[in-house]
């Protein structure tokens, strides 16, 4: 029994060493043995090779140490001692037995699934993320990182986006990204201090599927750059892009006051979806009351043919109308009526009024002077008619706005109001009151 003990304990000390042998410095070995019925190896061999040639290694290791417990018994039925011969043939009988069981769970498994003895690889796709790198060697990283200083030391400078084949990262909010689209490209913070300080001396860098950015700064964040509207504290960096810091989540029109520090930005970025149809839009105004008149942008920022759009600002901000813009107009509602009188929808017989019913995703000046006033359906004479109230720009009296509709009414001066719900009493609006006799421009657009 203890014969027995010891002979299976040293059996799998010598399989394990050997698996472990192999399994350790196998990669390493540039000229392998040629062995009779098992697959050739070289330096270009993958681990499904290797593992078949160890398999059939450890069969012929069964069947050498066979052989072998075979010839001593064999040599134990040369022994003059008559009471040994029965543990020689015990022997020479296991050893036959196991050498038959060996091959017998051989060609089983092949019978059952050749894969078993000659196990093959399916690749598995590429792990999309954004990683560390340092040339030969990557690296997950994080979202943020409140100290580079470790990484950098360890070598680890870039940045690098890899992006699975025919996916895209999940996310929240519009636009997100959908199966075999391009995954959207990823915003980087590089700030020149530790534990993100120094915002007026971000980098804004962008990474794009399958680039890199190099880790200059002390800390960085990173955020997917979604379709929405961001505030740009530096202006902006060409068409698409912010320069210095900016919001870091895209700003929808839940609060329209800018807080600190983007009071001060010098920019505005719009980004787009085509794909699903989405576009957005801001008015910039520099009071922080959007019931009050004052000085914004001179129309509303929009563009409807491209996937991103970032326009310079050049006064204080204190608040923005953000806005979704409809791609398909007609279904925003029936349009707008313009009126000479306030509350000329009540006094419709004292009233000319004016339908605009055409409305554009890409907003078009529409010029007051233009609008000239219908009194088919009024008993007012023609002094009123022809001198008086002629058009909306002689007596722009009230508006009603008949769906889901931005107005925005901006004087030569930019100052402007904007407004999506009726306009009772034009004249007692601040922009009335500030703007009275003075040429202006009507801005309409389609909202969602």
């Amino acid at each position: 029994m203890n014969k027995k003990f010891l002979f299976i304990f040293l059996s799998l000390v010598a399989f394990f060493s050997l698996a472990f042998a192999f399994s350790a410095h196998a990669l390493e070995i540039t000229s392998y043995p040629r062995i009779p019925m098992l697959p050739a190896l070289d330096e270009n061999s993958g681990i499904s090779d290797f593992i078949g040639y160890i398999f059939g290694v450890l069969i012929y290791l069964a069947g050498f140490v066979s052989l072998i417990s075979f010839v001593i018994g064999a040599i134990g039925l040369m022994n003059p001692n008559i009471a040994a011969h029965g543990d020689a043939k015990d022997r020479m009988k296991g050893a036959v037995l196991g050498l038959v069981l060996t091959m017998a769970s051989v060609l089983i498994l092949r019978t059952i699934n050749p894969v078993f003895i000659a196990p093959t690889l399916t690749p598995l796709p590429g792990t999309m993320g954004v990683f560390y790198t340092n040339g030969s060697e990557d690296r997950a990283a994080p979202k943020e990182e409140a100290d580079t200083t470790s990484i950098k030391n360890e070598g680890f400078n870039t940045l690098k986006y890899v992006c699975a084949e025919n996916n895209s990262p999940g996310s929240s909010g519009s636009g997100g990204g959908t199966a075999n689209a391009t995954p959207p490209e990823i915003l980087v913070w590089s700030y020149p201090e530790k534990n993100f300080s120094g915002i007026d001396r971000v980098e804004m860098k962008k990474l794009t599927c399958g680039g890199t950015v190099s880790v200059s700064g002390g800390s960085f964040q990173m955020e997917y750059k979604l379709p929405g509207v961001y505030y740009c504290l530096g202006g902006c960096s060409g068409e698409d892009m912010c320069q210095g810091y900016m919001s870091k989540q895209p700003l929808m029109n839940t609060d329209p006051d800018v807080s600190s520090p983007f009071e001060n930005m010098k920019g505005i970025l719009m980004v787009n979806d085509p794909a699903s149809q989405t576009y957005y839009g801001a008015v910039l105004h520099q009071t922080p009351d959007l019931t009050q008149a004052g000085v914004c942008s001179k129309k509303p920022i929009v563009d409807t043919g491209g996937d991103a759009k970032c326009e310079g600002v050049d006064f204080q901000v204190g608040a923005v109308d953000i806005f979704r813009v409809n791609m398909t107009p007609q279904t925003s509602g029936t349009g707008l009526v313009f009126y000479s009188e306030p509350n000329g929808k009540g006094t419709i017989s004292n009233a000319g009024k004016y339908s605009v019913t055409e409305i554009k995703s890409e907003p078009e000046p529409l010029d007051p002077l233009d609008m000239a006033f219908d009194y088919s359906e009024t008993t007012r004479h023609d002094y009123y008619k022809l001198e008086e109230c002629p058009t909306f720009q002689h007596c722009p009296g009230s508006v009603y706005i008949k769906g889901n509709y931005l107005l925005q009414l901006v004087d030569e001066d930019d100052i402007c109001q904007t407004f999506t719900q009726d306009v009772v009493n034009l004249l007692v609006q601040p922009f009335g009151k500030l703007s009275g006799g003075v040429k202006f421009d009507i801005y309409i657009v389609p909202t969602q």
